[in-house]
């Protein structure tokens, strides 16, 4: 009987060595080599804590510190404005032909003026810089007959134009000045008069329908032979 007191004493004895070495009390924050477990944050990661870890040592100890979110995101690169590059390969809205013979290209906010080979230096421009519209424009096109004036069409409005000066009054509502015409049309164009009795037309597009508008009021022969003969009559059209 003896014996087996003193075994059992000496196995009692075993079970709180072997516990005090496996506990963090005293131990949270350390890292000891000759330990069967660690107190450290990093046992976490390499599962080696103790078993009373997280009862025992405070969680400040163990939980791995993530940086603040950031109040102000760093900024995004924009990318080049596609619509500003000639040949970004996007459809344009508009082709315009002045009364003057110049021909201008719009896409998007910007526009382009055209020779009869390429795009002159210093385009493009912004349209609302120039013209006085935001773009983008819905269609635009110039009456062929010897006024010339120009028409630039968007959403539910239209300006008018002598060459590249806006006339007074507008912009203008077009179901005012081209009654018949819905608003946001996609193309448009213009036909010139057959006779001098005749009248000029214009046809606009929108969806899989298309719209013809005759003009009321043109200019008489006499009032024709007073302007400059040389002045050149356009031919346009328009695409969106």
């Amino acid at each position: 009987m003896k014996l087996g007191a003193v075994l059992l004493s000496f196995v009692l004895l075993l079970d709180a060595i072997f516990a005090a070495e496996e506990s963090c009390r005293g131990r949270c924050g350390s890292f000891n080599t000759r330990s069967k477990c660690q107190c450290d944050h990093m046992c976490l990661y390499y599962g080696s804590c103790c078993r009373d870890f997280d009862a025992v040592c405070p969680k400040k100890t163990h939980l791995q510190q993530r940086p603040p979110p950031l109040l102000h995101p760093p900024p995004r690169s924009h990318p080049v404005e596609a619509d500003a590059g000639p040949c970004s390969g996007r459809p344009f809205d508009a082709f315009l032909q002045l009364k003057n013979t110049s021909i201008y290209a719009f896409r998007g906010e910007y526009f382009f003026e055209l020779d009869e080979e390429s795009i002159l230096p210093g385009y493009p421009k912004l349209i609302e810089d120039v013209w006085g519209i935001p773009g983008p424009i819905d269609a635009a096109f110039t009456r062929i007959n010897c006024h010339g004036k120009s028409y630039i069409f968007k959403g539910d409005q239209y300006w008018r134009f002598d060459a590249d000066a806006m006339d007074e009054g507008y912009p203008r509502n077009i179901s005012v000045g081209f009654v018949g015409v819905p608003d946001g049309v996609d193309a448009a164009f213009a036909v010139p008069a057959p006779s001098h009795r005749g009248k000029e037309k214009a046809y606009f597009f929108k969806d899989n329908k298309y719209y013809q508008y005759e003009f009321k009021h043109q200019p008489s022969h006499e009032e024709c032979v007073e302007i400059t003969s040389s002045r050149t009559v356009p031919a346009l059209f328009t695409i969106h």
